[in-house]
């Protein structure tokens, strides 16, 4: 969820397919240290005739009172939260769990988001689909410009494992010395549970800057860091509990540090969450219920 500090308001889309929105009544007494709301809800709910699943992964990327969110059934919406009204919905070609990403380009504002690889063939089991990512005029829905990777997933139903390949994490925008490109990444890009492509792309035209390409898959969304000269820096996780850092401008892998739980070299677990970067901290959840402190330098 969301917080907007000045109306006192909490955003939260959710699974159940609906949009919430809180007016918490904050009451905050500093001198005597406590803290009180009191919510009203307001809940949006939809139906549109292409609408395959009923729910919402995403968080939702805001801009003044228009909301931008995706859904499982690949519908991109944009909302006035005002009035809980629809502005415009987009098609896409498959599920997205993305939260969208906004930037304001002169008197332009676009918005990007990309797609995982899940219901494009009505088959059980392993198959190659298509990961789309799109850069979106914010205002109108028009598209500006795609672009595709293919990505495997494994559609198992009632029947045992479920994993999706494709666009899982959120993207970068890239600021300082890696203005101009969106990066994005993509996993399972050598089959189910293999392969994952960091790609940057012009943010003008849609074409490729560069193409990291990892052993090991990653539904983590990539971090961007920049040190005093604005020189910018990528940080990914994989699920062999691996942290790959990377020249953001060029996409050349610069150091990988392996994680592991004990002394014995046994490894932390696979990573799915993003990591939290504070100045020169990083910290790291992992699948193997350990937290990891790491220090860049």
């Amino acid at each position: 969820p969301l917080v907007d500090g000045p109306s006192d308001t909490l955003i939260f889309p959710n699974e159940n397919g609906l949009v919430y929105t809180l007016r918490l009544n904050t009451v905050f007494d500093l001198q005597a240290a406590s803290l009180r709301i009191d919510p009203e809800y307001t809940s949006y709910r939809y139906k549109m005739g292409n609408q395959k699943d009923q729910g919402i992964e995403s968080s939702m990327a805001i801009y003044g009172h228009y909301g931008y969110f995706n859904d499982n059934s690949g519908i991109f919406h944009c909302i006035d939260l005002n009035r809980m009204v629809p502005v415009w919905s987009r098609q896409l070609e498959d599920d997205s769990d993305v939260t969208p990403l906004l930037k304001q380009e002169a008197d332009r504002l676009v918005v990007y988001t990309g797609t995982e690889v899940d219901w494009q063939k009505g088959i059980i089991g392993v198959y190659q689909g298509t990961a789309f990512v799109y850069k979106l005029d914010a205002m109108t829905g028009e598209i500006l410009w795609e672009q595709t990777v293919p990505c495997y997933t494994k559609k198992a139903a009632d029947h045992g494992d479920d994993i999706n390949g494709g666009v899982m994490g959120t993207p970068i925008m890239g600021k300082r010395g890696l203005e101009g490109s969106v990066i994005f990444s993509f996993c399972m890009t050598n089959g189910v549970y293999s392969g994952n492509s960091l790609i940057a792309f012009d943010e003008t035209d849609g074409s490729v800057l560069w193409e990291y390409q990892m052993t090991h898959y990653t539904w983590s969304s990539p971090v961007d860091l920049y040190d005093e000269q604005g020189n910018g820096y990528i940080v990914i996780p994989d699920s062999q509990s691996q942290l790959h850092l990377l020249d953001g401008k060029t996409g050349q892998l610069l150091d990988v540090l392996q994680l592991v739980f004990d002394e014995n070299g046994q490894g932390a677990g696979n990573i799915e969450s993003s990591c939290a970067v504070f100045n020169n901290q990083l910290v790291i959840g992992t699948r193997g219920n350990i937290i990891a402190g790491v220090t860049l330098h």
